[in-house]
């Protein structure tokens, strides 16, 4: 009888492996690092099982039913849409009970992106289209997909039969991906390759006159790292220029954190008329400029009277007859010139006409006059 029993515990043992090892991981390889923006990737499974419909991930959040399986030649190969969280992700696949681990971290910029680091997953690092892949990801255009193939560059249908969500629908498209251009920036001596390192240096190619932006005498920290993927995704966003928030103050206050506050229109805080209507670049120049804060124009008093006309010109007068609009010498603000945003500030405030201090007990005025 025990006999019977051990029988029965290493025959089910060895059928548990044997239908564990039915199933493959084709993408991505598992205990490698994802290191990406988006959260989203794709697992591809491979096998022979004629249940594939049946297979899901199991995650933390819950199971995941394939998008969609593809059979070739009697193999099964069902792909996945996989939320992933920062840190360690463990996945089970079931019903094979089969466990593997992702780990995610956010790519902040890509000027710190190590593609030599082999422990983080790259599915072009060695080949374009490695296979089994190749057998189903050619290059005919993939069905249900309209698109009039350019006259010019390298145009690779291939590429978005994997990579189409990155053009979602309505989404500013940049015009080499939505072209399906991709190797225009991504092929170098025949490899994909991930741009690392200055975005700028690879952008620049076609966008010659970002160039000039580094003669001028201030330029905005992004630009200035070279990291134009900070504001604008190279493939499509969904505002206009490929950004990846809104330019009316989003895309600004996701790094200016102090400045959000300007932007929840809270009836406690006076906001700056043309910062509601236009938002910042109204003021501010996202690139670069030859005035302090990029600003358009300069200095501060002369751009603030382009739409305060009737300060045009003035140098006293303003609020009272023999006060100074302007002087060499700020009271409150060593090293700068007294002006417009000496007592008024630009953006909001909590008290009238936008001013440092309450105007009622003369608490503004004091910041000066202390007397």
């Amino acid at each position: 009888m025990k006999k019977i029993s051990l029988a029965i515990i290493i025959f089910w043992i060895w059928g548990t492996l044997a239908y564990a090892d039915n199933i493959r991981i084709l993408v991505p390889t598992p205990g490698s690092t994802i290191l990406a923006r988006r959260r989203i990737i794709t697992v591809v499974l491979s096998t022979k099982d004629k249940k594939a419909s049946q297979i899901r991930l199991k995650t933390s959040e819950g199971e995941i039913s394939p998008k969609g399986i593809w059979e070739f030649f009697g193999t099964y190969y069902p792909h996945f849409l996989l939320r992933l969280n920062p840190g360690e992700n463990n996945i089970v696949i079931k019903p094979y009970d089969k466990e593997f681990t992702i780990k995610y971290k956010v790519l902040q910029s890509l000027l710190l992106l190590n593609t030599n680091d082999s422990s983080v997953f790259f599915f072009h690092r060695y080949k374009v289209n490695p296979q089994p892949c190749a057998k189903c990801h050619t290059d005919r255009i993939p069905k249900g997909v309209k698109i009039n193939p350019v006259l010019y560059g390298p145009f690779d249908p291939q590429c978005i039969s994997c990579h189409q969500r990155l053009f979602p629908k309505g989404y500013s498209k940049h015009p080499p991906a939505a072209n399906w251009l991709c190797r225009f920036c991504h092929e170098e001596r025949g490899h994909i390759r991930i741009f690392a390192g200055k975005p700028l240096d690879l952008c620049t190619q076609c966008h010659v006159n970002a160039k000039h932006f580094y003669r001028k005498k201030h330029v905005h920290g992004p630009v200035a790292t070279g990291d134009c993927t900070a504001c604008h995704n190279p493939h499509a966003g969904p505002y206009p220029f490929e950004l990846t928030a809104s330019a009316h103050g989003q895309i600004c206050t996701s790094c200016h954190r102090d400045k959000a506050v300007y932007l929840q229109r809270s009836p406690q805080i006076h906001v700056h008329g043309i910062l509601v209507g236009l938002g910042c670049t109204a003021c501010h120049d996202p690139h670069a400029s030859d005035y302090r804060y990029q600003l358009h124009q300069g200095p501060i008093n002369l751009w603030c009277t382009r739409c305060h006309l009737k300060l045009q010109g003035l140098k006293r007068g303003h609020p009272l007859k023999t006060h100074p609009l302007i002087g060499p010498k700020d009271p409150i603000r060593k090293g700068r010139k007294f002006g417009c945003t000496s007592c008024h500030n630009p953006h909001g405030s909590k008290y009238r006409f936008l001013l440092i201090g309450d105007v009622y007990g003369g608490h503004v005025c004091r910041k000066c006059h202390p007397y």
